[in-house]
């Protein structure tokens, strides 16, 4: 029933008029008055929203991209860390390279009493190993 009413909603419609007046079919069809002016605004306030939104959305992906990007120069480099943790670690390499493998090993028992990831036990373990 519904299907039948829009199909003959399409059928009575008139695109050549609805073009050139559309607030005489807006008030013909949907008892809705407003002039062709405010129809024009509402268009344009309507296409600069999604245009607004398209370009937060493409700014955020390139963003994103660039902050992995970011990350991985961070990661890949011998730059200090703003990561406490891997500041501490970076910290006990510092220690066992110059030869004091005690301060070494106290600092990294003092790091597993954090939250680490998966990554930073590994590279933990790692450096026990090479410590014993």
């Amino acid at each position: 029933m519904l299907i039948e009413t829009f199909e003959d909603f399409i059928n009575r419609l008139d695109f050549n008029s609805i073009i050139q007046d559309p607030s005489k079919f807006l008030l013909d069809e949907f008892n809705i008055q407003l002039s062709n002016i405010q129809l024009i605004v509402i268009l344009a306030i309507v296409v600069l929203f999604f245009a607004e939104l398209t370009i937060r959305n493409i700014k955020n992906k390139n963003q994103d991209i660039k902050e992995k990007t970011s990350l991985k120069k961070v990661e890949e480099s011998n730059e200090i860390s703003s990561d406490v943790i891997r500041q501490k670690i970076d910290l006990a390499i510092a220690y066992m390279n110059m030869g004091k493998k005690g301060k070494s090993i106290t600092l990294l028992k003092k790091l597993e009493k954090y939250k680490l990831t998966k990554k930073q036990l590994k590279q933990i373990n790692q450096l026990r190993d090479k410590l014993s």
